[in-house]
This record gives C-alpha cells, sequence and structure tokens, in this order.
C-alpha cells in the first residue's frame, strides 16, 4: 500500500481554528444536559401498583378480607390498585346477567335480563349514558328482577362499557391507596361512550389511567377526542412499554410527552419467572428507562405463606426503587426544558467542525477548501437541524458517525501505515485509546445536546440512529486501512489515485481459507454487536450475562457495557500495541474490531 507522507497529524496536527469551534457546542451541549438532568430529577416518585383482580384471588386463596390485604400491601409501599371498567360481557362471563334475543325481532334487539335491581340500575345507568337515547328502554322491574330492552345484537353490546365499579372503588379506597382506571376500548367507541368514561373517573377522584386491552380508548378515529378529555380533567395517562397496544404511540404524541411511562410483566411471564428476576427487572426498568409506574402482578397465589411471599417480593421490589435513588409514591409526568436555537446552533457549527477535521485527518486540505466547507456546511446542517426533530436526529446520527471516527482516525491513523515507535507500545497504545476515547465521549456530548427533551425521557421519540452509528464508524476505519489512508501533502487527485492503488492491490491479493474464517468471524462478531445495541436488542441475553450486569450495578457509579470494556476496548489497545511493534497482520484487525468499543 501507498505510505505516502508517514508524518501523521495526531493532535497537535488538527486545525487550530476548527478545534476552537469544538468549545462551544461543548458548553452548549453541558447546558443542554444540565437542562436534561432538570427533567429527569422533575419526576422521582415510582408509583407501585397492584392489580385488583389478583387481590381479590389472593383474598379468595387466603381467606383475608380484601381491604386488610391492601392495607398490609400500602405498608410494604404500594400506592395504588388498577381496577378494570366491567363490560356487559364480563357481566355475562360472570353469570351475572342473561341474554334473550327475540327470534321474530325487525330489527336489533336484546334483552338483558338481571336477578339484581340494584345491578339493574347501574347497567341501565351506563348504558343510557353512553348509547343513543332510542337504543334503551328502562328497567321493566319484577320484584328483584329486572329486564332492560336494548336495540343492538350481542356481539356488539358485550363490548360496551359500564365503567369503574364503584364498591371496588370504594375498597381500595378504605385501604388508603389511589385508584389506576383500566379503561377499555370497543369498536363502536364513540364521543359519548368517552365522555362517559371520563366522567365518572372525575365524579370518583381517579387522576391515573392505563388501557386494558389490545388497542388505546378511542382507537382508531378519537383518540384525539381521548388525549382532550385526557388534559381537560388534568389525568395522567400511563404509556405501557413493550405491550405494543394499538394507538398507544399516537395517543402519546397528542399527549406531547405528558404521560408517565408504565412497566409490567405478564402473568404468562410471571409464571416462568423468579421473583429475584422479577425485582432486577422493575428496578432496572425505573433506572434506565424512566418508568414512573409498576404495574405488579403477584408471583404466587398458592404455598403455605402465599401473603408473606408476596409481602416480602413487594418490599424488595420497593427497596431496590428506593437504593436506586428513587421514592415510592404518586406517578407524575415529567416536566420539561426548552432547546434554545442558539444552543442547537453552536452544536451543529460543532459537529461540522468536527466533520471537516475528518476529512482533513485523512488527506492534506488547504485552507480554502476547510473554511469554504465549514461555511457551507454549517448553514445546510442547521437548515436541516431547523426541520423538526428529524433535523436534530440526523445532525445526531453525524455526529456519532464523525467522533469516533475522528478520533481512531487522528490518534492511531498515522500507524495504519508504517510509522512506527519502539519501545513502550503498550503505554503508547493506552494513549492513542484514550486521546481517540476523548472525541467519542465529545460526540456524545453533542447527542445528549441535541436530544435534551422531554419526549427522549418518555420514549415520545428516540434516537433512530443506534445501529448505524455501531456499524458505519467501523466500516470507515476498515476503508481507511484497505485505502491506505492517511496520506498528505499530496493534491486530491493523487490521493484518489493512491487509493483506487491500494484497494486494487488489495481486491487481487490471493484469499486464503484462513482469511475467509477470519472475515466471517470478525463480521458474526461485530453483527451481534450492533444486533444487542439499543434497549430492545434482536437477540436475546443470557441469564449469567443478566447476573454479571447486575453484580456490576452494585459495584459500580455507571454500568459499563460489556462489549465495550471486555471486548472493544481491550481490542483496540492490543490492535495498537501490535501495530507500534510492526505487527500490521493482526494490528490492523484488532484496532478495526477493537472500534465497537468507540461505537
Amino acid at each position: 500500500m501507498s505510505t505516502s507522507n508517514t508524518k501523521g497529524t495526531g493532535f497537535g496536527g488538527l486545525d487550530k481554528i476548527l478545534l476552537l469551534l469544538l468549545l462551544p457546542g461543548l458548553f452548549a451541549a453541558i447546558y443542554m444536559a444540565a437542562g436534561r438532568i432538570q427533567i429527569e430529577n422533575s419526576s422521582k416518585n415510582v408509583e407501585l401498583t397492584l392489580d385488583y383482580n389478583e387481590i381479590q384471588n389472593l383474598s379468595a386463596s387466603t381467606g383475608e378480607d380484601i381491604t386488610a390485604i391492601l392495607r398490609s400491601f400500602k405498608a410494604e409501599g404500594v400506592t395504588s390498585a388498577a381496577i378494570n371498567e366491567d363490560t356487559v360481557g364480563s357481566l355475562i362471563d360472570l353469570n351475572q346477567i342473561r341474554y334473550n334475543v327475540p327470534s321474530d325481532a325487525s330489527k336489533p334487539v336484546t334483552t338483558i335480563e338481571v336477578n339484581d335491581a340494584e345491578l339493574a340500575n347501574r347497567i341501565y345507568s351506563a348504558l343510557r349514558k353512553r348509547l343513543p337515547n332510542n337504543c334503551i328502554k328502562p328497567p321493566k322491574m319484577s320484584g328483584k328482577n329486572a329486564v332492560i330492552v336494548v336495540n343492538m345484537m350481542p356481539e356488539s353490546l358485550n363490548q360496551i362499557s359500564l365503567g369503574i365499579p364503584l364498591d371496588k372503588v370504594r375498597v381500595v379506597e378504605a385501604a388508603g391507596l389511589s385508584v389506576v382506571g383500566r379503561l377499555l376500548n370497543n369498536s363502536i367507541i364513540s364521543r359519548r361512550m368517552i365522555d362517559a368514561s371520563f366522567n365518572e373517573l372525575k365524579q370518583y377522584g381517579i387522576k391515573h389511567i392505563i388501557c386494558g386491552g389490545e388497542d388505546v380508548v378511542g382507537f382508531k378515529k378519537l383518540i384525539p377526542y381521548t388525549a382532550e378529555k385526557i388534559s381537560a380533567n388534568s389525568m395522567i395517562y400511563g404509556s405501557i412499554e413493550f405491550a405494543k397496544q394499538k394507538g398507544d404511540a399516537a395517543l402519546c404524541a397528542k399527549l406531547k410527552g405528558n404521560y408517565v411511562r408504565v412497566h409490567s410483566i405478564s402473568v404468562t411471564e410471571m409464571d416462568k419467572m423468579t421473583p429475584s428476576t422479577a425485582i432486577e427487572r422493575f428496578a432496572r426498568a425505573v433506572r434506565e428507562r424512566s418508568i414512573r409506574m409498576c404495574y405488579l402482578r403477584l408471583p404466587s397465589v398458592s404455598g403455605d405463606d402465599v401473603l408473606s411471599d408476596n409481602m416480602d417480593y413487594i418490599r424488595s421490589i420497593n427497596q431496590s426503587i428506593e437504593k436506586a435513588g428513587f421514592s415510592v409514591g404518586a406517578a407524575n409526568p415529567f416536566t420539561n426544558t426548552a432547546r434554545p436555537l442558539w444552543a442547537m446552533a453552536l452544536i451543529v457549527i460543532s459537529i461540522v467542525s468536527g466533520g471537516i477535521l475528518l476529512l482533513n485527518s485523512t488527506m492534506s486540505l488547504s485552507s480554502m477548501v476547510k473554511y469554504g466547507l465549514l461555511i457551507l456546511g454549517s448553514i445546510a446542517c442547521i437548515g436541516i437541524a431547523a426541520k423538526a426533530e428529524i433535523g436534530y436526529q440526523g445532525m445526531a446520527l453525524l455526529s456519532a458517525l464523525i467522533f469516533p471516527t475522528l478520533g481512531v482516525m487522528t490518534f492511531a491513523g498515522p500507524y495504519f501505515n508504517n510509522q512506527y515507535e519502539n519501545g513502550r507500545a503498550l503505554l503508547k497504545a493506552v494513549g492513542i485509546f484514550i486521546g481517540a476515547s476523548m472525541f467519542t465521549l465529545y460526540g456524545a456530548a453533542m447527542i445528549v445536546g441535541l436530544l435534551a427533551d422531554r419526549s427522549y425521557v418518555v420514549k415520545l421519540n428516540q434516537y433512530v440512529g443506534i445501529k448505524p452509528s455501531a456499524i458505519l464508524p467501523i466500516m470507515l476505519i476498515i476503508f481507511a486501512m484497505c485505502a491506505g489512508l492517511p496520506i498528505f501533502n499530496k493534491s486530491f487527485a493523487e490521493v484518489k489515485a493512491d487509493v483506487y492503488s491500494n484497494l486494487r492491490k488489495l481486491v487481487s491479493h490471493p484469499l486464503f481459507i484462513w482469511h475467509v474464517i477470519a472475515a466471517l468471524g470478525a463480521l458474526i462478531a461485530i453483527a451481534m454487536a450492533v444486533l444487542r445495541s439499543g434497549n430492545d436488542p434482536g437477540v436475546g441475553i443470557s441469564s449469567l450475562e443478566l447476573k454479571f450486569r447486575a453484580i456490576l450495578d452494585e459495584l459500580l457509579v455507571v454500568r459499563p457495557r460489556t462489549k465495550e470494556f471486555m471486548i472493544g476496548h481491550p481490542a483496540f489497545i492490543i490492535g495498537m500495541a501490535l501495530l507500534l511493534r510492526k505487527n500490521r497482520g493482526w494490528g490492523l484487525p484488532l484496532a478495526a474490531f477493537g472500534m465497537i468499543g468507540q461505537t
């Protein structure tokens, strides 16, 4: 490969003006990071919510009074109980009512037969609020028996909500807990139905709501109306992560981040999970993913002392949350801080400066080219950033691509060809790693500054460049190595010719079987690292690794990523040490693979 101008730039060889332009962006990013911290500190309460139906089951299995059980759970940190809306169909399932469809009816008609006058009045009152006036007739009473005629077929009537049962609300409140209303959607949902449900919630003093079933209330066309009712009544919506309820994202968008995130473990999962694993999962969700409501499913309803076992479970969750620096209490949405345009502009200009420094770390650029690119690039990128949230996301991705690559090219690039050092190779390699990591951390600071908004805290918006950020800088460094970059003190035409020559020599080089095996192994390792990126990775995590992570969480203030400090960083340092000792055969691949730690 061409080794023209083996004298590398290093940090001292970088353009001083472009380096200085990195400082305003850093100050702006620190300012925005302080705002992000303020957002996160604005809501430190975590609400522990139990499912009322499970408490009923626990009461039945233990013989204990429901109110007494709820009071015991309150003493362990539980703050609320979630109560489902009743539906006509649910009362049918409980054999509390019966249907009768007249065979001679000329239009859809269903008669509801009720053996309890109080229940009949409740059903009639709830349906009258939710259905058109001409759709339902007052109940015909005969002693305790009643018949309600509804102009609707059973298939549709089954779905209609009857509201939160008041008797259950009173039981929960008697135990000193608040109520979380679980609202249900249906295929014939209307504004009238939504109004009725929210009026009842307001009447009962219920402030927190989550949606049951597969979709949110109002799905599909009435989601904006649901958001209006939530805001107008100063209620707090709980968005259940991983539930993938239809319409949840649209409802969260309409609420503009003014909601809380809920973590729950389904009954099916709980059956397969140990209590200790569930406890750690809830603690991690609160600590790492801004969860402010934990919807708790009890791990067991059978055993010698099931009540005590469940109390221990709740107590452990409470303690783990408090140990992480949070308080157990009523959940509240995060406040928000503005992202001033001046701060965003300074960050963007610094990112553009970093991009030019990266280009200049691979070849020689004249002052006219550098500053011309600076002016044009800044104007273009500020324009991109001004295009709503997608612009900030685009600039964040650029930062993630530029600065890890810049750090490696600046400090390690001169040794990709033949600028070797003598002695203390490992110590020198550590210094190169530290220098490269400084630029990587700078790029991370730019991302924090750009995305310092409540919408990212509550996952309404998410950084979409995680996987490209993990793979593209690695590919750039591999290309630089293969192309023989950096090449200095040559014109662009000469650099282009050298790059073409180096790549042609590479592809014409004899290919051995071990080359193929090594390349496949490296690609698989990189692919696994990319797939495991983010909070919702595409590859599962072993129980052993989960335990190892838990140990690191106990020992360290901030747990590093396993693929960084155990794989990427050691590989990079060893690779650079080998390069410094003129072992390019192993040094280059290890240094490139070690980019996993930087990205």
